[in-house]
């Protein structure tokens, strides 16, 4: 997209919309409806739309009224003389006239020409006035609202896809925040020829401190301020791209007045107290200057950076916690995010993404990772806007459910656990005697320990496997290891090392003048300092299960620590890393330590070991030296079937060998003690395999398992999911896992309809459903799901209607009490239906809050709290637990309680009664069907769930249309799992005890 294609497409929404403005003015439906509510965005030309309505009615004659505040009234009149054709229309500011005058108003409607139709056009037509409305209405024609934030909308404009406005990013913050952020933006824009970015601070709680603190900040960083609340300015210059003023100073509880484009940065020194106050302050600073700059095209390739960051704008509010929730009309939806639905444009356009993101910096949520050029158009079956051609988004995407049982660390299958090692032995310790004696248990799987090894295992050996064997042992004599380890063992290079090399005299002349040239230089003391107490150097050793301190001075005499001083100053001259200084130190008292072939007791080879520590040609050093590297014979095994040793086991064993002396990091103490060493194992082996045993059997179960994901580990961590450290045989043979089942994660019709998951909100006084507002901050349309189940659902909708009842709850609850009452009866119920093992995790859980082993109904409601909690974080994810509201065991149990406890009680009673005799009649009362329903853009949690049946737990006393519209969603969301065929729905309401049921058209299912 280039500059004029970006204002063709401008000019043509406005077009189109203006369009439909008068398509409504001349509609017969319209004929009586006075007042007309045209509903555009800050920032998106409603003054030239008005100029172009004026344009197309030059017959009529137009009344505009706007503000006075802020000399907004003189903008307008100035845009409208130079966009229209006809001097036809008259502007007035809300100061052009009086509170109640009649004479001012009568004079403003003699304006009007004989024999003509007037339209007012009211500029900001959300802000309600008492001035001559009366008159005007009864004199004009039509009344026309233009405003960014009307209550209701005839007319709903969208230009999200346009160019027009910033995207918001709002945060708490502070005055030095926002500043340090328009320094920022002033960075940004530094080659943009005069162009002043500037930041506009709101500020209309009367702080004065704060007042003289955003003063000091703009002349502690040379920004020049203007206060423009006594309106001692004038408004055309500040609108000015030039304009010297940086730091804009306002204390109008609105702004609409303050037109200026080059605003990047708003602070707010509150949280406003509606969502219009909201749309109103944030619309200063979205627009996008240098769209309509002409010296500059922000859309060229050259100016790509500059773009980035002139699209985006920034909203500081000074509170502690900032609650600005979103707007039913979507404008704030679109400000304060990023990612918006293809919904959110307007059909038979194209757009032009790179990556999936709009040049306005909005990322397409339908063309993640595409580029190009996409057709936004309505899909026949649904009625939804899609992107065409169709992209990965719409791709159908298949995923099965998985049972794992966890520990702290890791996952497993349940389908694996069986091919884990099967306890059924112990060993015990007689605390009498002392002694281990082995006892049967009751068979069971550990689950924590991974690796096991097994010595002297019976196992057939047949006479085959042995020749293999013995064939390849002939391979390993003693002079063909002898050749492999030539230079790579200590006790041969030690003899070849000329231990006279250096004289004790001339090593301690040259390390005492090493430290007294270097310890005084930048970096050097603390090595200078090592070298003098390398004697008092100590190294923690384990040799068995004794871990044990030593120190050089127990080793080595006077020449013996002049040797390594000398070292560790070759060392650093050769700039070894510090990390390896200190292993030879280690090696040293270790072979001091290990019985070997060669006796460092002897002093002279005391001095050959040093040498040959640090010698460079060897560079033991930074090699491993392997001290009993050898194993016995050993087969590794990742299953607990029968052991059956074949080729394969025997030629992974020698190479083990292999690669252990042919491996060119590793240093052995001694030829003879390796030669020793193998020939001793490989004729074990060869006796063990005449008798049919298998030395070792190592049992490695860790392909078993899977890494934990982010979402599991938090679950894990706060008690979501309890980790098992063993499981009995009986216990897996029993254990509560679902029935797996395939699940249509994604298809093209779930796709379109919906971007996340499902709540109700409140919409012209009619509960609706719309995706959650997590996601629903993103798009613009919030019926896509409820018109879908009208059309889908029109016979099952029919069907319930003679069904619905009303009523009301008399609860004597609190706010809080009032919104978990539901979700504490529908799990109270199913405690009372699936037994005391659907609540033990949390019972337990519970009991440790309070520190009791007490169970009672307090236990248990606070247990079904917390599982309602896992149950939400494991559908929807971890963020929705921080969210869910809850009471704490330890005020439960309080008297003023009571009466919520035995509230849930009774309808969780009488709950878990319809279940047992509507569910489960015919059928064992098993907790077997995962009741989450999600799909990748729609979700949902069904209370009851069998294979053919859903049924939702209501506590309101009432059942109507938007109870019914909940079932059938998740009704839908069942026709995506494979292990369901969904015939019949049930909403149940406790108080009343009485319910709706629903047959599941099966003409439309097919």
């Amino acid at each position: 997209m280039n500059k004029k294609d970006a204002f063709k497409e401008i000019n043509m929404l406005q077009d189109e919309y203006i369009d439909e403005l008068i398509r409504i003015i001349n509609s017969p439906d319209y004929k009586n409806l006075k007042a007309i509510n045209f509903t555009s965005a800050t920032g998106t030309g409603k003054t030239k739309m008005m100029s172009k309505l004026i344009n197309k009615f030059s017959d009529y004659f137009f009344i505009i009224t706007t503000l006075s505040k802020g000399q907004l009234h003189l903008q307008v009149r100035n845009n409208l003389i130079k966009d229209c054709y006809k001097n036809n229309f008259i502007v007035y500011g809300s100061a052009d006239y009086k509170i109640n005058s009649k004479l001012d108003a009568e004079s403003i409607i003699n304006k009007i020409p004989l024999m003509t139709k007037c339209i007012w056009l009211r500029d900001e037509g959300h802000i309600k006035t008492n001035r001559f409305d009366e008159l005007l209405l009864d004199k004009c024609y039509k009344v026309i609202n233009f405003s960014a934030t009307n209550q209701y909308s005839d007319i709903q404009c969208n230009f999200t896809q346009t160019m027009m406005l910033r995207t918001v990013h709002q945060t708490n913050g502070t005055p030095e925040e926002a500043i340090n952020k328009l320094l920022e933006i002033k960075s940004i824009h530094k080659n943009v020829a005069k162009y002043n970015p500037c930041a506009i601070f709101r500020c209309v709680g009367g702080d004065e401190k704060l007042y003289d603190r955003i003063i000091e900040l703009c002349n502690k960083n040379k920004l020049k301020h203007i206060d423009i609340t006594n309106e001692n300015f004038i408004m055309s210059e500040l609108c000015e791209d030039d304009n010297e003023y940086d730091v804009i100073i306002n204390k109008f509880k609105l702004i609409e007045g303050i037109d200026i484009r080059r605003a990047h940065v708003l602070y707010m020194d509150n949280q406003p107290s509606n969502n219009a106050t909201t749309i109103q302050a944030i619309g200063r600073c979205r627009r996008n200057a240098l769209l309509y700059r002409e010296d500059i095209d922000i859309l060229s390739p050259e100016n790509e950076e500059l773009l980035k960051g002139t699209r985006e704008c920034y909203v500081y509010y000074n509170v502690e916690k900032m609650k600005v929730s979103t707007d039913e009309n979507g404008e704030l939806q679109m400000a304060f995010c990023n990612h918006i639905s293809c919904e959110a444009l307007k059909p038979n356009t194209t757009i032009d993404v790179v990556n999936g993101q709009l040049p306005n910096g909005l990322f397409v949520l339908e063309l993640e990772g595409e580029t190009g050029k996409f057709d936004i158009k309505i899909d026949e079956d649904t009625g939804f806007n899609i992107v065409t051609p169709l992209t990965r988004f719409y791709d159908v995407s298949i995923n099965g459910l998985k049972n794992y049982v966890y520990t702290y660390t890791k996952k497993i299958h349940i389908d694996n656990i069986p091919k884990l090692k099967l306890i059924t032995a112990e060993k015990r310790t007689d605390y009498d005697t002392g002694e281990i004696y082995i006892r049967e248990c009751a068979p069971y799987y550990r689950l924590a320990e991974t690796n096991y090894l097994e010595t002297n295992v019976k196992c057939t050996i047949s006479n085959d496997i042995r020749q293999i064997f013995k064939n390849y042992k002939s391979n390993y004599r003693a002079e063909l290891i002898r050749l492999k380890l030539d230079n790579r063992c200590l006790d041969e290079l030690i003899k070849r090392i000329d231990y006279s090399k250096y004289k004790k005299e001339y090593l301690k002349n040259y390390v005492d003048d090493y430290v007294n040239t270097n310890i005084k230089k930048f970096g050097m003391k603390q090595f200078c300092h090592l070298l003098s107490t390398l004697g008092d150097k100590t190294v923690s050793i384990k040799l068995g299960d004794n871990l044990k301190t030593y120190c050089l001075n127990d080793f080595c005499d006077e020449y013996d620590l002049l040797l390594f001083q000398f070292y560790y100053i070759e060392l650093k001259k050769r700039k070894i890393p510090n990390d390896l200084l200190s292993k030879p130190i280690e090696r040293f008292i270790k072979l001091m330590l290990v019985p070997s072939s060669f006796s460092v007791k002897d002093n002279t080879l005391t001095k050959r070991l040093i040498y040959t520590l640090f010698d460079e040609q060897y560079n033991i050093y930074n090699k491993k030296i392997l001290y009993s590297p050898f194993e016995p014979f050993f087969v590794t095994r990742t299953s607990n079937e029968a052991i059956k040793i074949c080729e394969k086991d025997i030629t992974t064993y020698f190479s083990y060998i292999d690669m252990l002396l042919n491996n060119q990091d590793y240093v052995f103490i001694s030829i003879d003690g390796i030669v020793s060493k193998i020939s001793e194992i490989l004729k074990n082996a060869e006796r063990s395999f005449n008798n049919n045993v298998i030395p070792n059997v190592k049992y490695s179960f860790e392909s078993l398992y899977e890494k934990l994901d982010n979402e599991e580990e938090f679950m894990i961590k706060n008690n979501y999911i309890k980790p098992r450290f063993f499981i009995t045989q009986k216990q897996l043979e029993h254990y509560n896992s679902y029935t797996e089942y395939d699940k249509i994660e994604n298809d093209k019709e779930s796709a379109i309809i919906g971007v996340d998951l499902m709540k109700q909100i409140k919409f012209m006084d009619n509960l609706v459903w719309i995706e959650s507002s997590s996601v629903s901050t993103k798009i613009g349309n919030f019926d896509k799901l409820n018109i879908f189940l009208s059309n889908k659902y029109s016979h099952e909708l029919a069907q319930a209607s003679s069904q619905y009842f009303s009523g009301k709850n008399n609860f004597k609850l609190d706010k809080k009490c009032n919104s978990i009452i539901g979700y504490c009866t529908e799990y109270y119920s199913k405690y009372l239906v699936y037994g005391k093992a659907y609540l033990a995790q949390f019972i337990e859980q519970a009991q440790k809050e309070l520190c009791s082993d007490l169970i009672n109904d307090n236990i248990i409601i606070r247990a079904c709290m917390l599982k309602y909690k896992e149950m939400m974080a494991r559908s929807f994810g971890t963020r929705v637990s921080k969210i869910i509201k809850g009471i704490p065991v330890q005020q439960l149990i309080q008297e003023k309680y009571n009466y919520f406890i035995n509230l849930v009680v009774e309808l969780g009673t009488k709950t878990a009664n319809y279940v047992k005799r509507t569910l489960y009649s015919d059928r064992p009362m098993i907790n077997n069907i995962d009741p989450n329903l999600s799909i990748r853009h729609i979700a949902g949690l069904a209370d009851y769930i069998t294979t053919d049946t859903i049924l939702d737990v209501k506590v309101r006393n009432y059942i109507d249309e938007t109870c019914i519209r909940q079932v059938l969603a998740y009704h839908y969301l069942s026709t995506k799992r494979s292990d369901l065929n969904i015939n019949r729905v049930i909403v149940y309401d406790a108080v009343s005890d009485k319910s709706v049921i629903i047959n599941i058209n099966k003409t439309q299912e097919g």
